[in-house]
């Protein structure tokens, strides 16, 4: 062994490759410590790895570890599995070393030696190590070594280099090295006597980058020379296309084949020019980065667009050019959508590849490939909570198609026929931290972005200590701290991504004047001192991306992408009946980014206002072309790409607790009371009754402690109450889909239970089923406006005043001047409903007459709530009657009402219905009592409500601004593939609040109320509504509100009266 260096411990440790510019960061100097990256890794430490540890342990579901023990002679029976199986348990051991890099949990570090010692019995003593090859030699007496050119010994060994390269770095211990060393002299044996023929068994090269960093390891000048051999030999006896081996590497003009297989080729060739400063083979490498980068990537960082194919250049006069090709690079611009293959492995060789391409050249470009390989098609590969998986990553799925793909069926925990990427993308999920910066001679390269710590020397042995902190990729705000750094000739280079158009970067609070040039890194020069800060923001705008005309599936598409995120839509994102299909998305939509849960995960969704068709098929294969411009607003939300698929069949409701007793075991007593459990055992309980209906506590989450009960309840023994949150869930077959038994299920007794001193209902998690069972709003968002006409803008509403005493025809008159000044939306109080001086039927016609009137003239028509709140049948009479007066809109107290008689109206399907919530603060004031919005609105919405209060941003009433964003935001997430509920903006509202509430939201899909803020402008109530008209268009052009007040009249007289 050589001396030790600064970075002598990295992933891909180039710290003495003569040919490198950059080096890595030794494994571990880098720790995730909030954000994006932080949650993906605790994921991978808590979830990922170990369930793929338990995966390839349990010989009944995955015969991988135990080959290792029958060929050690620990266990009899027979290989099982692809030929590939060990190169998969090595991937799997890798993932744990590189976790224990980064956490050094000794658990962690036993599991390994005690695998890595059968892995060495199992070993032969020439150093051959096959388990196929070995279990096959036990049981016939004859080995066959490395003589199917269509076997995976070589990748095997080369996974086994890389595995035993990274636990030695991890851990130190040489144990598994020694192993792969033996396995790489064997190699070099074979190899000085193999044929040209045999020498081809390298069918997938991930031998090449082991070899190069076994040699990396261990100074020994014998591996990377029999890399060059047979990168040298490749081609001179002919190969295949498949195989990218047809001709010599250096003779390559295109890029063909498998890509896994092309892919991890490019990496061990580029290791390979890292060492030697051969430049044909940098001249081979370039044109394949064009070639693929330019001609033949999906926009995710995909690879290989086919799932089979021909070569390229292939013609059927001359038949034996013609070959066939399998989950392979295709030809330039074939880039088919819903039958793309893109192998999640063949996505980790473009990153492998662009990694390596980065460290000898420095160059930018190849980090932003890297960065949307990762966390678009990578991540893709694996579910959200680390426990499925896909093989392939198509970008469009249909179930319409009739026909399946051979690797459709949504995620899998085990791909039985290949489970080769599951372990390859936990391994790189786990070692992204390795990929944040790199070192060279004059500087820190900052290449990922996200909250992290960075603790590492450089070469002379001084410190390095930077912090970073950001909410990347969500947000573009970037800050470093440097708490030890060279003081001169050392810069920072912050990389600015191809994608950004317009960055800014501060140091120390002031402008820097850096040349800031998308897709190149730019240098910050200084005298660093302990605590210099240094500030980037990356503008991160919404981008609609077109493809080259010659990509044909995708002529007149366009993706959506946010910096670094390609995103997606989803059948259950946009309304009932709508197919992603027949959506268009204009080039003027705006695009609202909110953040939105996924399962375990936080991401941030786009909503956006498009157009559908209503083209209809039918089983034909052409019609004419539509010419009636028959199109009609829908909003939908957006999620990112590698986020899609994670949301499956659900039941599971989330309680705020505080309890006396441990919060287990109140969570067991809330699930027992609301499902089988009795206080007592009793007869029929059985456990099968039990394992089929009982409820099930699924996770808790202990918070803090306090020394007063919220509420009255069991005396603490200890003085302590503890506060929880846990999530339950529940059979279906308890309640089915009836809503009011629901609802009796998820809160019924609950409250009354004296082992709770607080509860609160959070949030349910409903089954994707409810979708069918439940239609949800009639109208939604998209309805409301196309009833009134409005779009682009909140919908502008008051309130009859006073609440109750006018006259059917004082308040028609009233309607009357609204609707003359441009009012969208008149609602009666739920104070009225039919009054001594106001009966029902004689509101309707007066108020109607006027309305009818006023569309006949202008074409508009105004929405009016009339409040049909009563009995069932009272409400269906009172419904009709508006029906027939050519109304269109209900209004319904709905705690009042209740849900059986919401969900019977809503269900007429031929009125909006206007949800108002009077009552709330009974049921949710307490901040450990009743139930919360988020829960709440869900059930509204599946009983059919269109609108729903949700209060306003400095309203007069006690709920906060915050909780009133959270309900905003609650009502836009949308909810199965149903029409998105309008919140109602409401309680002393004004145009001076529209600045804040458009801050704060980012949205225009509101219906904004006010009341005195109309009736009593100064001007009268049309001077009113022009003022909040005025005050939306304001908000959304930034302006502030002294600037709004002195740009608009109106505006301005309503700041006067109501902003003092």
């Amino acid at each position: 062994m050589q001396p030790v260096v600064a970075q002598d411990r990295a992933l891909v440790n180039t710290a003495q490759s003569k040919h490198a510019v950059l080096s890595s960061i030794n494994m571990g100097d880098v720790q995730w410590t909030n954000g994006f990256w932080a949650e993906r890794f605790a994921v991978c430490k808590d979830s990922m790895v170990p369930r793929l540890w338990q995966t390839y342990n349990d010989a009944k579901l995955c015969h991988s570890f135990e080959n290792f023990r029958i060929a050690a002679g620990l266990d009899t029976g027979s290989f099982k599995g692809p030929s590939f199986h060990d190169g998969d348990f090595y991937k799997t051991l890798e993932a744990v070393a590189a976790l224990y890099a980064s956490t050094k949990d000794k658990q962690l570090d036993a599991m390994m030696d005690k695998a890595i010692a059968i892995i060495a019995k199992a070993q032969r003593a020439d150093g051959y190590i096959y388990t196929k090859a070995l279990i096959e030699q036990k049981e016939t007496g004859k080995a066959k070594v490395l003589a199917d050119r269509l076997s995976f010994e070589a990748y095997n060994f080369g996974h086994l280099m890389t595995a035993a390269c990274v636990h030695y770095r991890a851990t130190g211990k040489t144990t598994l090295l020694t192993v792969a060393q033996k396995a790489a002299d064997f190699l070099i044996q074979f190899y000085n006597k193999a044929t040209p023929e045999q020498a081809r068994n390298a069918i997938c090269p991930s031998h090449y980058m082991g070899l190069v960093e076994l040699y990396r390891a261990t100074h020994q000048q014998q591996y990377l020379d029999l890399a060059v051999k047979l990168i040298n030999i490749r081609g001179v006896a002919e190969g295949t296309d498949d195989n990218s081996d047809r001709v010599p590497f250096r003779d390559m003009k295109q890029v063909m084949g498998h890509a896994v297989r092309a892919n991890y080729l490019f990496a061990g060739a580029a290791d390979v020019y890292a060492e030697t400063g051969d430049t044909s083979l940098l001249r081979t490498l370039d044109m394949a980065w064009d070639e693929v980068v330019n001609h033949k990537m999906y926009i995710t960082g995909g690879c290989g667009a086919l799932y089979d194919g021909v070569s390229n250049d292939g013609t059927s006069y001359n038949p034996d050019t013609v070959q066939k090709i399998h989950q392979a690079y295709g030809r330039d611009y074939q880039l088919p959508n819903t039958s793309a293959h893109n192998e999640t492995c063949a996505n980790i060789g473009n990153l492998l590849w662009n990694w390596r391409m980065l460290e000898v050249s420095g160059d930018a470009r190849y980090m932003d490939i890297l960065e949307q390989t990762l966390y678009n098609s990578i991540l893709s590969g694996i579910s959200l909570d680390g426990t499925k998986f896909f093989y392939t990553n198509p970008l469009r799925v249909s179930d319409d198609l009739p026909y399946s793909l051979r690797w459709t069926g949504g995620r899998s925990p085990y791909i039985s026929l290949s489970n080769c990427c599951p372990p390859n993308v936990v391994r790189t999920i786990a070692e992204v931290s390795d990929y944040a910066y790199s070192i060279s001679s004059g500087g820190l390269y900052v290449n990922l972005y996200g909250s992290n710590t960075l603790h590492t020397t450089i070469q002379n042995g001084s410190p390095l200590q930077v912090t970073q902190q950001s909410g990347y990729p969500w947000d573009g705000k970037v800050d470093l701290t440097i708490q030890s750094l060279p003081a001169a000739n050392f810069a920072v280079y912050l990389r600015i991504p191809g994608w950004c158009k317009q960055a800014v970067v501060l140091l120390n609070g002031k402008p820097y004047a850096a040349v800031l040039t998308p897709g190149t890194y730019a240098a910050i020069q200084h005298n660093w001192q302990s605590g210099d800060r240094v500030e980037l923001q990356l503008d991160m705008p919404v981008e609609l991306i077109e493809s080259n005309p010659l990509v044909e599936e995708t002529r007149n598409q366009v993706a959506v992408k946010r910096g670094p995120v390609v995103y997606c839509v989803e059948s259950m994102d946009i309304p009932a009946g709508e197919k992603i299909s027949n959506l268009l998305v204009p080039v003027q939509a705006q695009f609202t980014a909110t953040a939105m849960q996924v399962g375990n995960s936080t991401i941030t969704a786009l909503r956006a206002t498009v157009q559908t068709t209503h083209t209809r098929w039918n089983n034909t294969l052409y019609q004419p072309v539509n010419t009636t411009n028959n199109t009609s607003p829908v909003t939908i939300q957006l999620i990112p790409y590698y986020a899609w698929a994670n949301r499956g069949h659900s039941e599971m409701t989330t309680y705020y607790i505080e309890t006396p007793l441990h919060p287990e075991a109140a969570a067991m007593v809330l699930a027992g009371e609301q499902s089988s459990g009795t206080f007592v055992a009793v007869p029929g309980e059985t456990e099968e009754l039990k394992a089929r209906f009982a409820a099930r506590v699924e996770q808790v989450q202990q918070l803090d402690t306090v020394t007063e009960p919220a509420i009255p309840g069991s005396i603490s023994k200890t003085g302590l109450y503890n506060r929880a949150l846990i999530k339950v869930s529940w059979s279906i077959e308890n309640f089915g889909y009836n809503l009011p038994v629901l609802i009796s299920t998820l809160q019924g007794n609950l409250y009354e239970l004296k082992q709770f001193t607080g509860l609160k209902l959070v949030d349910i998690e409903l089954p994707a089923s409810y979708a069918e069972h439940f239609a949800g709003p009639a109208f939604g968002i998209a309805g409301c406006r196309a009833l009134t006409g409005v779009q682009q803008r909140p919908l502008i509403g008051t309130i009859i005043k006073p609440s109750i005493g006018l006259t059917p025809q004082q308040t028609a008159d009233m309607v009357e001047v609204l609707a003359g000044a441009g009012i969208d939306f008149i609602k009666d109080d739920e104070l009225l409903s039919a009054s001594a001086n106001s009966g029902f039927n004689d509101r309707v016609d007066a108020i109607m007459q006027v309305i009818n009137r006023h569309a006949d003239k202008t074409g508009k028509k105004v929405m009016y709530a009339f409040n049909i709140s009563g009995d069932i049948e009272e409400m269906q009479q009172r419904y009709e009657k508006i029906v027939n007066s050519g109304g269109t809109c209900a209004m319904i107290s709905i705690n009042s009402v209740g849900m059986a008689g919401v969900r019977k109206i809503g269900g007429l399907r031929q009125l909006a219905i206007h949800g108002h919530r009077n009552g709330w603060g009974m049921i949710n004031r307490h901040p450990l009592l009743g139930i919360d919005f988020r829960a709440y609105q869900k059930l509204w919405r599946l009983a059919g409500v269109d609108q729903l209060h949700v209060n306003g941003i400095q309203n007069k009433f006690w709920e906060g601004d915050d909780s009133v964003v959270s309900s905003i935001e609650a009502c836009l997430t949308p909810l199965f593939h149903h029409a998105t509920v309008m919140p109602v903006v409401s309680s002393g509202q004004w145009g001076g609040q529209a600045p804040e509430t458009w801050r704060r939201t980012h949205t225009t899909d509101l219906l904004y109320m006010a009341g005195g803020g109309i009736m009593a402008h100064p001007g009268g109530a049309a001077a009113g509504v022009v003022a909040l008209q005025q005050a939306w268009q304001a908000a959304v052009d930034g302006l502030s509100i002294e600037q709004a007040a002195a740009k608009y009249t109106e505006f301005g007289q309503s700041v006067e009266k109501f902003g003092k």
